[in-house]
């Protein structure tokens, strides 16, 4: 078993991101009477499971040497699959969500299979279908 372990320059960047991060919160809260309410926090807590699936399967992609141009356009048509599931066509919640996660499956098996099967990179592969889902 691998054992890892931090070295002083790990540590060194990581201090530098993290004083970084707070010198851009003060800044940011200094210069916006809206920034540290209630509100804003909500928001950003709202937004972060959707960024944190996101990724964490990138991260996943990348571990394995690949790349994935398309996520955030198939991320966009998904959304916007589930709007119109649900607003134009008056579908339930449930159904919805699974039309809108099915949407985003297929496009990623579209991608992986025409990347596995004719050996084309994954780069162009995904570069294709950010163009078609956008």
């Amino acid at each position: 078993m691998r054992s890892f372990r931090f070295s002083s320059g790990s540590l060194a960047e990581s201090a530098g991101l993290l004083a970084v991060l707070a010198v851009l919160t003060v800044f940011f809260g200094l210069k916006s009477e809206n920034f540290f309410t209630a509100n804003t926090f909500a928001m950003l807590m709202n937004q972060m499971p959707g960024l944190t699936v996101i990724a964490v399967g990138m991260t996943l992609v990348l571990i394995v040497g690949g790349i994935d141009l398309s996520v955030g356009s198939v991320m966009a048509l998904s959304g916007a699959v589930l709007g119109v599931a649900m607003v134009d066509h008056n579908w339930p919640l449930f159904p919805a969500v699974l039309l809108s996660v099915s949407m985003g499956a297929f496009c990623g098996l579209i991608n992986g299979g025409i990347s596995v099967a004719w050996r084309v990179p994954a780069f162009i592969v995904t570069l294709g279908m950010l163009e078609v889902a956008r």
